[in-house]
């Protein structure tokens, strides 16, 4: 294999290239990409091998036809058969093994192997998404998240730069990690010293530093956030207007998660755009059948370049809905998140499901808090927990119950319960709505 940089820069010079091929050129190399990973896994993993019983004795004859057949992929069905979903024959030009794993914020976490092609891959992706965004490079990129080094007050400052030299030929700003959990007001003196930059961080963090930075912004005059990236959780309306007001910049979406890197990416008009020449997705409906074009379902990924652990038709968790076609001028299909993880789902006792992420700023003139979680404890009860500055006898709670009440369309019990500091994941998320068990 040739340098890291080389690789990544060859990946990225054909991404710029791939994403604006005719959509027919490039449905059919994306396709050849699907077929060759399936039949890798019939040779090579004991677990597709069985899942493909009729084409065990001549992988070579399985076409795309057979596709929709193909069960879909589970959490469980990972973490109870993942010595069977392991390749025993990684190509020798896909690098040395990686291993990682995921938070477990479902509540099932597991483990992941990659290889250094698809580390290779995930930069090129990245470097793509900086030059469509046109990014400053030489300003720094500041991340808070959880599970990396950088502990406050100083973080943790990259050896090199965020943005390729290719991608920014002046580039000169560092990455600057701080690992959560911080104080939000601790997360903004952090900021305040770190000059022109970027802000890497989830929407929930963002939601929490954006009421304070509303509360106590004059205690920090010199932050300067050009944009705020942001990815881990469902990044809503709520919190664009907050990123807007508080620090002046968009918040931008970036669609991943552990077990396949980078899904998909926003463009300059706003619209998120799958990554297809690293991974295929669809949308199925509840019966397991493909969603027509606009139609929201279940988000199933393929992963087309990661040959060490074969996830085929593996069901994310989430919910979305596919299209083509966009102003940009990009070919590659366009995503549309409607809810997030099927965790956020609060289910009630009629059988309705009703999305728990609710906005604290939409509250925040009756009932100012820093951060806050909404859990759907039983049929009909929810508890908020919550992080607030302000005395109770100043929280409006009935009229929140009341306005809860109306949001979910029922007749709920509703408690509340302060906390002194909220708990994060080990990503450093903040689960803004959690159906817990009952």
């Amino acid at each position: 294999m040739e340098s890291p940089k080389s690789v990544s820069e060859i990946m990225y010079r054909s991404l710029m290239d791939s994403e604006k091929l005719p959509h027919e050129d490039l449905k059919v190399y994306c396709d050849g990409q699907r077929l060759s990973t399936l039949i890798h896994a019939a040779n090579t993993t004991s677990f597709y091998k069985d899942r493909l019983q009729k084409f065990k004795d001549n992988p070579s004859k399985i076409t795309l036809d057979i596709w929709n057949d193909i069960p879909v992929l589970t959490r469980a069905d990972i973490q109870n058969n993942f010595d069977e979903i392991l390749s025993v024959d990684i190509p020798k030009g896909h690098g040395q093994s990686i291993f990682g794993g995921t938070s477990g914020t479902s509540g099932m976490s597991i483990l992941v192997k990659s290889t250094l092609l698809v580390g290779l891959m995930q930069g090129a992706l990245q470097n793509r998404f900086f030059a469509r965004m046109k990014f400053d490079g030489t300003r720094k990129l500041v991340s808070i998240i959880g599970d990396q080094v950088g502990e406050y007050p100083d973080g943790h400052t990259s050896s090199t730069t965020w943005i390729s030299d290719f991608v920014f030929p002046t580039a000169s700003g560092h990455q600057i990690r701080l690992r959560q959990p911080v104080a939000l007001e601790k997360q903004l003196e952090f900021l305040n010293r770190q000059g022109p930059c970027y802000l890497n961080t989830q929407p929930s963090n963002l939601g929490g530093l954006g009421l304070e930075m509303l509360t106590h912004g004059e205690h920090f005059p010199n932050i300067d956030i050009a944009g705020v990236l942001c990815l881990g959780e469902l990044l809503q309306p709520s919190h664009r207007k907050l990123a807007q007001s508080a620090f002046g910049c968009d918040a931008i979406d970036h669609y991943s998660a552990s077990e396949v890197g980078s899904i998909a990416m926003p463009c300059a008009d706003g619209h998120l755009h799958i990554n297809s020449e690293a991974l295929y997705v669809e949308t199925l409906r509840d019966d397991g059948t493909p969603c027509t074009e606009h139609e929201t379902g279940r988000i199933v990924i393929t992963s087309t370049i990661n040959w060490a652990m074969l996830l085929i038709r593996y069901d994310i968790g989430d919910r979305g809905a596919l299209s083509n076609g966009c102003s940009c001028g990009s070919s590659l299909p366009v995503l549309k998140l409607t809810v997030g993880r099927e965790r956020n789902l609060f289910k009630f006792s009629d059988g309705t499901s009703v999305l728990g992420l609710v906005s604290l700023a939409k509250y925040h003139e009756f009932f100012p808090a820093q951060q806050w979680q909404i859990a759907q404890t039983g049929p009909e009860e929810l508890t908020v927990r919550f992080v607030s500055q302000t005395p109770n006898e100043h929280l409006d709670f009935d009229r929140l119950r009341t306005e809860l009440q109306t949001y979910f369309n029922r007749p709920l019990t509703i408690e509340f319960s302060r906390q002194k500091k909220m708990v994060l994941t080990a990503s450093g998320k903040l689960q803004e709505a959690v159906r817990e068990s009952f």
